[in-house]
């Protein structure tokens, strides 16, 4: 099933098929910057969404599957559900951003490590 059309501002947030296949021909990637999270067998648990949302946010996240499968990439970094967490899945590493103004909504990516860092927004050395 292809991602219902999406229309107006959320429009952005939502990958197409081209957009992935796009990404599918690129080939493989050490990192994946996406919106939402790829189905990789989990759940985030306790974040109601609207039904509706809750569908094309499905559909989003099969679709960022086949992204992760075919371009396996070692770091997977969204931020959709404003909800900081870490996990792992299958070797790849999966980092959730917070909501815009907390601790955690920033991240800094060192591109040789590939270790991710949290942002202190209070530290008045990093609000430059």
């Amino acid at each position: 099933m292809a991602p219902r059309e999406i229309q107006g501002p959320r429009a952005q947030e939502v990958p197409t098929t081209s957009d992935a296949e796009r990404a599918i021909n690129q080939g493989p990637a050490d990192v994946l910057l996406c919106h939402d999270h790829p189905s990789l067998g989990y759940r985030l648990k306790g974040l109601p969404i609207p039904e509706a949302d809750e569908r094309t946010s499905a559909q989003v996240r099969r679709l960022l599957a086949r992204v992760v499968e075919a371009i396996c990439p070692k770091l997977v970094v969204h931020g959709h559900w404003h909800h900081a967490y870490e996990t792992e899945r299958n070797g790849i590493s999966i980092k959730g951003l917070d909501c815009d103004n907390t601790d955690r909504t920033v991240a800094l990516l060192d591109l040789d490590t590939l270790e991710v860092e949290d942002w202190d927004l209070s530290d008045p050395a990093r609000r430059r």
